[in-house]
């Protein structure tokens, strides 16, 4: 018996094709992964719920920030600003203007 991927490498023979297409082991496998069900693992879910929480997290240090920032007197455009200016590491302006002039050839600063 000979199932298909098998390889013959010499010598002779014959064959009868006893099933086709569905009725083939390859064909019951086939619809065997057609109708399984995928299920999450449980590291899986784990996973969804921290990305879900760092999510929630971030949202929520966003809107301190810029809570802060609006008490401070600040627009929330200028916060953006502000802080892409310093570098993105919330360093005083001063810093900006460092990074400016010893960053070397080819850089494009904003502001």
């Amino acid at each position: 018996m000979l199932f298909k991927g098998t390889a013959i490498t010499r010598g002779s023979g014959e064959g009868v094709v006893v099933s086709t297409g569905m009725q083939t082991e390859l064909g019951r496998i086939s619809g065997l992964v057609a109708t399984a069900t995928e299920e999450i693992t449980p590291f899986e879910r784990r996973l969804a719920r921290l990305a879900q929480r760092l999510v929630w997290v971030t949202l929520g240090i966003a809107a301190m920030v810029a809570g802060f920032g609006i008490l401070a007197g600040k627009h929330l455009f200028l916060i953006h600003r502000d802080r892409h200016r310093a570098g993105g590491r919330g360093h005083p302006r001063g810093a900006a203007d460092y990074r400016h002039h010893h960053a070397g050839p080819g850089y494009a600063a904003h502001g």
